[in-house]
């Protein structure tokens, strides 16, 4: 009973966090800055421990620690003052792309520093920069997400190089050797261990949620699409609703000044029809004339723009480009009254 009732709390919480992918930019951004807002100061609060009881982790360097202290409350500061602007931005710029650059490049950058620090060939660190990769690439447009790791990753690669040379001490962090006679030593293990599990399961944790809400808004899209083919399908041709599907752009608000060419069909003596038939034996008649027709001018790629009792209003060259419509109008016309 008790399992029943947190399932739909929990859908009910799914619901109002909604797909990240959907998310705005900033909205995005946000989620990385408090992740490391609330992080960035565990860490450092680490170092200092670590500075104070240098006997207690025989691993780390307390002079290079020392030196690298400044640079972490640095980190502090800054993903504190990028909460305040996100916030800020979140409703005036909520798609900022500017701010997504400040924030992914400082993410990259923190994370190369660990790195490069740590020693990336001997460390887990290059593997957290390889699930920070995945999730970014998820959530940000390539552009933005190029700059950072092409900066991260020029630093990491330059530093190992730096190393081989003699210019940059290989995982200056570390005093200690992290391996002892091919097995990893136990405290390094017991140290280390949890905290990369956690910062794991957490880049594995959000992945799986992005990708199963973009399943989710595939799915959605797909019933649309095939929803929208069977409203409209009557209407336009297979050409001009897939054109439509994959550039939504060309139905925006307020259209666009084009030039096309109106045909205007009408069933001779109708009326006259009509007055002398039984309803039910009009709309027969109708929907018989209606379904060649229809046929005919989605051959040609027309858009029957209104049906007005037994007229036709019917558009070529829109809403889809087409410079021979003049062409495509008179071959329609010809061939709707060869089909009478």
């Amino acid at each position: 009973m008790e399992e029943t009732k947190r399932i739909p709390f929990l859908k009910k919480m799914i619901g109002r966090v909604g797909n990240p992918l959907e998310w705005s930019t900033v909205d995005k951004c946000l989620l990385i800055i408090c992740f490391w807002v609330l992080l960035a100061p565990f860490t450092t609060l680490l170092f200092h421990h670590y500075i104070s009881n240098p006997e207690r982790i025989p691993f780390f360097d307390p002079v290079f620690m020392k030196k690298l202290l400044p640079i972490g409350w640095g980190f502090v500061i800054a993903w504190s003052i990028l909460l305040v602007v996100g916030l800020q931005l979140r409703h005036r710029s909520p798609e900022n792309s500017t701010f997504a650059y400040v924030t992914v490049f400082l993410w990259w950058l923190e994370e190369a520093i660990v790195a490069v620090c740590g020693g990336p060939l001997t460390t887990p660190n290059a593997m957290v920069l390889l699930g920070q990769g995945f999730v970014a690439f998820l959530l940000f447009r390539i552009p933005v997400v190029l700059v950072g790791l092409g900066f991260a990753l020029l630093l990491v690669v330059g530093s190992i190089i730096a190393s081989q040379f003699g210019l940059f001490p290989y995982a200056p962090l570390m005093a200690a050797p992290l391996y002892d006679g091919g097995r990893l030593v136990n405290l390094w293990a017991f140290l280390a261990g949890p905290i990369y599990l956690i910062m794991y399961l957490g880049f594995l944790s959000l992945s799986a949620y992005i990708i199963t809400r973009w399943r989710d808004r595939e799915a959605r899209l797909a019933d649309l699409t095939i929803m929208l083919k069977k409203m409209f399908g009557r209407y336009l041709s297979t050409e001009v609703m897939n054109s439509l599907i994959e550039n939504p752009s060309a139905l925006e608000l307020g259209g666009e000044k084009r030039k096309v060419t109106v045909m205007m069909t009408d069933l001779r003596g109708f009326t006259a029809i009509a007055e002398r038939l039984e309803p039910e034996k009009v709309v027969q008649m109708l929907n018989l004339y209606f379904e060649i027709m229809v046929d005919v001018v989605l051959k040609y790629n027309g858009t029957i723009n209104e049906i007005i009792g037994d007229a036709l209003l019917i558009i070529f060259g829109a809403p889809q480009e087409m410079p021979d419509r003049i062409q495509r109008a008179i071959a329609c016309s010809i061939d709707m009254q060869n089909a009478m």
